[in-house]
């Protein structure tokens, strides 16, 4: 799936979004298959607004050579694509 958006990145435990974050970001949307798709979501804190939940996300960090499964929650806003991401972290980490 290739998403053309403008990239809105949310950390809450990374100081500073880097472009490392959403290189790695554009290339998890990238690997995202419809099967992927888990469920939707209103959002507790935003009500009204509803996220995505995609997993498990088979990923493979090609500089790494590691793969791994991968959970992501998202929504997009607004007129335009912009797409918000909530979560984006291992299949079964702690979010």
């Amino acid at each position: 799936m290739n998403i053309f958006a403008i990239l809105i990145v949310q950390p809450r435990r990374v100081a500073s979004p880097n472009s490392q974050i959403e290189h790695y970001l554009l290339l998890l949307f990238d690997a995202l298959e419809p099967d992927d798709f888990y469920k939707t979501e209103e959002l507790n804190k935003l009500p009204g607004t509803w996220a995505d939940v995609y997993r498990p996300i088979p990923f493979i960090d090609a500089e790494l050579g590691e793969a791994s499964d991968w959970y992501l929650k998202f929504y997009v806003e607004g007129d335009y694509l912009s797409v918000h991401v909530l979560s984006a972290n291992y299949d079964g980490y702690i979010h």
